[in-house]
């Protein structure tokens, strides 16, 4: 077989990918260290005044070699449940590289703050519950600033319609439950959602530094993350870093010349680390036909990504091997479930959309691209009870099996007779 090149930063090669699919079976994650590496050393040239600190979002890839992949190379984490900070520790990750940003308390607040994580509060309520605990310390808080961002309304995690942080408006009883516990703010958190917006992020910047004006401690901004990259869609613009990390670190010049307080930035960035160091490799399975539409039909499906049928999120297919005769072809997954559609339209999970191809045949292998973020940490787990499918990682030429398929004892080892 030709030793063609399928995607340019992968050198990943069509015989190497059938090779992979005979050994390891499909569907299969397959991950690139190399993409990740650079993604990081990308990252860290973010601009900054007075510091800057990179904390990979545990959510969009929870795998223990991914994990310990971030962990080698200097990056801290942000955790959104007490079990991504338990998997971290397990992991080796030291505690005070942890910053917990959560919407459910951990069960044991407490020992949770003892070991050395960084807990940022989200909530009035999670204020006070930390206040009656650790009087007379310092805490950070996440404030929803009032404007959101995202590419989908899903993706969008400020504004009023956001349950996220502390609505900005409700300062003044914040400060009156740290000035109660003797508590002082040393951290300001918000995350605005997956735009690509630079003037958004701008005056995001602009209204936290506003905020922290009058909150004399504070010495960081967490700006959270959102950095969208394109999958190759006319409706999706990359997001640049350095313009963005430039005007940001305008602002916070802009503040230390006002003010004379330097204060460092931190970015939380999943998808722009993970997204293009990832692919499902999969089968076409079957084809189906109506009056309308030719189906292609893949042994993978809402069980590894979800990202289409929750909110019309576009990915680029691929399939092998390349073939003449172009066709428009609507791609869905193996669930017995309608909404499992692969190429939904734009932004909406709902709608149906065709895509240009060679002629496809049952059997030819596929390939969906961009899928290691929110892919494998976030899918349908074991729907239609179908196993959670093996991860690969690919280091140069050598392929490490960083998770099992899921066997079926696994699958019903919790689960008991009446």
């Amino acid at each position: 077989m030709d030793e063609v090149t399928i995607i340019d930063e992968w050198c990943l090669t069509e015989s190497r990918l059938y090779s992979i699919s005979e050994e390891y079976g499909t569907p299969l994650y397959i991950y690139n260290q190399k993409v990740i590496e650079n993604s990081i050393k990308s990252i860290l040239e973010f601009p900054n005044a007075f510091g800057l600190k990179v904390r990979y979002a545990v959510k969009a890839n929870s795998n223990l070699s991914i994990l310990r992949i971030f962990n080698n190379l200097g990056l801290h984490f942000d955790a959104s449940s007490e079990y991504e900070v338990e998997k971290l520790l397990y992991c080796g990750v030291e505690p005070e590289k942890i910053s917990l940003v959560c919407q459910e308390l951990p069960t044991d607040l407490m020992s949770t703050i003892h070991s050395g994580v960084q807990f940022i509060a989200s909530s009035l309520h999670q204020l006070e519950m930390y206040a009656e605990l650790f009087a007379s310390t310092s805490v950070g808080i996440r404030i929803n600033i009032g404007m959101g961002s995202g590419s989908f309304s899903k993706t969008t995690v400020g504004g009023p319609s956001a349950s996220f942080g502390i609505w900005y408006e409700l300062l003044g009883e914040v400060k009156a439950i740290c000035e109660e516990h003797s508590l002082t703010i040393d951290k300001i958190h918000c995350h605005i959602g997956s735009g690509n917006y630079p003037n958004k992020w701008v005056l995001a910047a602009e209204t936290l530094l506003g905020l922290v004006e009058n909150l004399p401690d504070v010495k960081t901004i967490d700006m959270g993350g959102g950095f969208k990259i394109s999958r190759y869609r006319e409706k999706e613009t990359e997001c640049d870093i350095l313009d963005i990390g430039n005007r940001v670190k305008e602002k916070i010049i802009d503040f230390y010349n006002k003010t004379g307080r330097q204060i460092q930035i931190e970015i939380e960035p999943g998808t722009y680390l993970m997204a293009r160091a990832g692919i499902i490799l999969c089968k076409v399975i079957d084809i189906a036909r109506t009056s309308e539409y030719e189906f292609v039909k893949l042994n993978t499906g809402m069980t590894e990504i979800i990202r289409p049928c929750l909110y019309g999120a576009w990915h680029n297919i691929i399939t092998l091997p390349k073939r003449e005769n172009k066709k428009k072809y609507v791609f869905v997954g193996h669930c017995c479930e309608s909404s499992d559609l692969i190429s939904p339209s734009y932004g909406n999970g709902d709608k149906i959309d065709e895509r240009i191809s060679g002629e496809i045949r049952i059997g030819d292998l596929c390939i969906i691209k961009d899928a290691g973020a929110y892919c494998s940490s976030m899918c349908t787990k074991n729907y239609n009870f179908f196993p959670e499918s093996a991860e690969l990682l690919l280091n140069n030429e050598e392929n490490i099996l960083i998770r099992r398929k899921q066997t079926f004892a696994q699958m019903i080892q919790n689960e008991d007779f009446y």
